[in-house]
């Protein structure tokens, strides 16, 4: 369990330091950090605003703890413009997470049900005033129909003729939407962090890591590591599987 804002919010500028909690604009630099902490969203040659860790200067909103973990790996913050600091602050989600974890472990039911209210809650969270919708196209002209409208989030082109593209279609009545955008982004945020502690632990332990998600990490060793735990990483092995191969294509694939 950790702690989150909550109530209203104050603008601050002229900040000298990253001491309170809250999110922070800043320009920072990334010089030659060997796995990159911050992350910055960029278009690709496959994809429009891609989320990717890079190295340089740039500037962007970050949550505290992630800019604390920044400057802990020996980043550097240029500049803070402004910040975003929350009067309260306290244990919001502990009675809900704890209950329905504990209700995971009943019977595969309950654990599947679980899942997904868990899931639920930050789906809600950042849920958005835009819907998306995924779009096959075959051809060029098809693809000429969406070009210019500026409603393209993402876009995957495996030769010239053939996209999958994802298209934001905007919701006319917004009260339908009840999100609280600042708590999915902090939930994201600290889900980085450990997952970054994660890889940091899989290499001081010898392995080497071959792809991470949400909520997970692939690795390899030369030894058999199921159950031992190597700081934020416990390694488990899903329905007594083991994995003799693997190509990761694409996030989730």
């Amino acid at each position: 369990s950790t702690s989150f804002p909550f109530g209203n919010f104050i603008k601050k500028n002229n900040i000298d330091n990253i001491d309170k909690v809250g999110f922070y604009y800043v320009r920072i630099k990334s010089k030659y950090l060997d796995i990159p902490v911050l992350p910055l969203h960029r278009n690709t040659d496959f994809l429009k605003k891609k989320l990717m860790f890079v190295n340089g200067e740039f500037e962007g909103l970050y949550w505290h703890e992630e800019l604390k973990l920044f400057l802990k790996e020996n980043g550097e913050i240029l500049k803070i413009f402004h910040a975003f600091f929350f009067t309260h602050h306290d244990y919001i989600f502990e009675k809900f997470i704890k209950f329905f974890s504990n209700l995971r472990n009943t019977d595969n039911f309950n654990n599947f049900f679980c899942k997904m209210v868990i899931n639920s809650l930050y789906g809600n969270l950042g849920m958005s005033f835009k819907k998306t919708k995924t779009i096959f196209l075959n051809s060029e002209k098809d693809y000429q129909k969406y070009e210019n409208t500026n409603n393209i989030l993402t876009e995957i082109k495996f030769n010239k003729n053939f996209r999958i593209i994802e298209v934001e279609q905007v919701l006319n009545d917004k009260k339908l939407i009840k999100s609280q955008v600042h708590l999915a982004s902090i939930i994201t945020s600290k889900a980085r962090i450990k997952l970054y502690n994660a890889i940091k632990s899989v290499r001081q332990h010898n392995g080497r890591v071959l792809y991470v998600d949400t909520d997970s990490v692939f690795a390899a060793y030369q030894k058999c590591v199921l159950n031992e735990r190597h700081g934020e990483v416990v390694w488990l092995c899903k329905e007594n599987k083991k994995i003799k191969n693997a190509v990761f294509t694409a996030p989730k694939s």
